[in-house]
């Protein structure tokens, strides 16, 4: 079996992309129903930035974020691979180009949240540098177009 090629593609505004914005409310509301977002968890709106993932122009991944405020911070907001996609560092990339948005947008750093039995996102977060802060996960970031120290 090949591995597939993938396209990586930003988009400024979720809601801008009908196809991207109906796949994310579909994993939205499947991810709660099977517990892994609280019942009461706020809802994408179409306001977020997205990186979307494509095999074959099917979107199979995608990380929503945006800056919740003037602070220099950028909140990833989900991030969701399908179950047949992952374990291939499609979670990390999007990680990454979530901070390298982040940096772009003048942010100094990323946070977000994740569920006590998450583990596959704890996981990630390990490899990606986070740091627990309260109930919640951050990673500190150069300036843009800074080099990135070992």
């Amino acid at each position: 079996m090949s591995t597939p090629k993938l396209e990586f593609k930003h988009i400024d505004r979720l809601g801008s992309d009908p196809r991207v914005f109906a796949y994310v409310l579909i994993a939205f509301a499947e991810q709660r129903d099977y517990g892994n977002f609280p019942a009461d968890r706020r809802v994408p709106n179409g306001d977020e930035q997205v990186w979307v993932v494509y095999d074959d122009q099917m979107p199979v991944a995608f990380a929503t974020h945006y800056q919740p405020s003037t602070d220099p911070m950028m909140w990833l907001d989900l991030l969701f691979v399908d179950p047949d996609y992952r374990r291939q560092g499609i979670g990390g990339e999007l990680l990454a180009l979530v901070g390298s948005q982040a940096r772009q947008d003048n942010c100094t750093r990323v946070e977000w949240g994740t569920g006590v039995g998450n583990e596959r996102m704890q996981g990630l977060t390990t490899k990606a540098d986070g740091q627990m802060v309260g109930h919640y996960y951050r990673k500190d970031l150069p300036a843009y177009g800074e080099a990135k120290t070992p």
